[in-house]
Formats: C-alpha cells, structure tokens, sequence
C-alpha cells in the first residue's frame, strides 16, 4: 500500500480544496439561512412553507438561488424587524433595571424617610455615622484613630441595645501572635 507523500499533493491543490472547502461551509450558511427565513415567514400559509422547503431541499442550488432572488428584499426587511424589534426589548428591559437614576433614588430615600420607615436595617448594613444616613452633610475626614474608636463606640451601643454587632474589635495587642507577625482571622 503506497503512502501520500508531501509531494503528491501540490501546493495549489491545497489551496484549491481550501477554496472548496470554505465555499461549501458558506453554501450551508446560506441553505440554513433561507431554511430559518421561510419557518420565520408570518405572510405565507403552512402550504407555501412546504412548497418552498421541498423545492429548496430537493433541488438544493436552484430553490436557494431562487428563494435568494425572489425574496431578498423581504428577508431584510422580516431582519430589520426583528433587529427593532429585540432593540426596543432591550431598551425597554434596561429602562425598567436602571431605574431613574440618582435623582429619582433620592426622591424615594425622602419619600421613605417622610412616611417614617425605621433606618435601623440601613444603619446595620453600612458603617456610616448616623447623621450621613438621616441626610445631613457628610462629615469631613477624620484621622484613621477617630473613625477605628467611633465605630467601636458605636458598636458597643448597638451591642448594649441588643443588636449584634457586625464586627469583632480587638485591640492591635491581640493581633499579635507571639512571633510578632499578624494574625489571620
């Protein structure tokens, strides 16, 4: 049994069987894409879908050459629809997320705050001074020590109130282990 060589098949059959083989992958692009275009179709009747579909699979170069060129201009314009149509879902879906943006989410803090809804759920999920979350001006910035000692006396209150703290404090000397590197928690 003889082996190919290299040297059987030339250079220029390889790019012929390249060629080939690109144009029949874009010959099944296009043979999917009339298929998709006449189940999508919503102007013909079950009997002219089966009609067309028989003509374009048992005469396969011809009914797609002939669905191509009698009915382009509808297929763009059936995608055309399709592409508003999924755009203005889209559109629609993003509008309905986003909200209204920062103007309308203050407008419904204060609407909340007006009607007396209790803050202590938010004061728990942030580490905000109270002042912040009841709308007065943020505080200026303070030295590192300040805030680590107002959030543990805030802490402590919340604790001595009977709600757990969201934190455990221990202090710097407790970190240390005894090779003096930190510890990890």
């Amino acid at each position: 049994m003889a082996v190919p060589v290299a040297a059987d098949y030339p250079f220029l059959d390889v790019l012929w069987t390249m060629v080939v083989f690109f144009i029949w992958i874009a010959w099944f692009l296009i043979l999917f894409r009339v298929l998709i275009d006449i189940f999508r179709r919503h102007d013909v009747g079950g009997g002219g879908k089966v009609l067309w579909i028989l003509f374009v699979i048992l005469l396969p170069f011809l009914g797609v050459f002939v669905y191509i060129i009698t009915q382009s201009h509808h297929m763009a314009e059936r995608d055309m629809k399709q592409a508003q149509a999924s755009q203005a879902q889209f559109d629609d879906y993003v509008k309905s997320v986003a909200g209204g943006g920062a103007a309308s989410e203050i407008e419904k803090a204060n609407a909340l705050l007006s009607s007396g809804a209790s803050l202590k759920p938010l004061r728990r999920m942030t580490f905000l001074p109270r002042r912040t979350i009841l709308g007065s001006a943020i505080p200026p910035p303070r030295p590192a020590g300040e805030i680590r000692s107002e959030i543990f006396y805030r802490g402590s209150e919340s604790h001595l109130q009977g709600e757990q703290p969201c934190f455990k404090w221990r202090p710097p000397s407790a970190m240390m282990n005894h090779s003096n590197k930190m510890r990890r928690w």
